[in-house]
């Protein structure tokens, strides 16, 4: 039992120094937010205030762009079109035959 707690234990702080790794190292690898705003002489912890703090940035996370909308809905409206029109054929299994003496 001890065992597996101290397993556990030794799992949370991986986990934890893996996840502050890529925290700092997403944050401090970007030079411009969208806003338009340089980073320059920023030090991190200003860098990563304003990217969390920035209006633009927390609006394009929360809504996606409109055309997002629009192109996945032609997408999925296609795809259940040819979806439909092959279980049809499936369904149908249709034969032709050809009258010879069809003029």
């Amino acid at each position: 039992m001890l065992k597996l707690f101290i397993l556990f234990l030794n799992f949370v702080v991986f986990f934890g120094v893996l996840l502050s790794l890529v925290m700092s190292s997403s944050s401090e690898n970007i030079e411009f937010c969208v806003c338009g705003k340089k980073r320059r002489t920023m030090n991190s912890t200003n860098w990563t205030r304003h990217l969390n703090a920035c209006k633009i940035n927390k609006a394009n996370q929360c809504s996606p762009n409109i055309a997002s909308f629009f192109t996945s809905s032609l997408t999925k409206k296609h795809e259940l079109e040819y979806s439909s029109k092959d279980e049809s054929v499936k369904k149908n299994k249709t034969t032709l035959s050809i009258d010879p003496d069809f003029k």
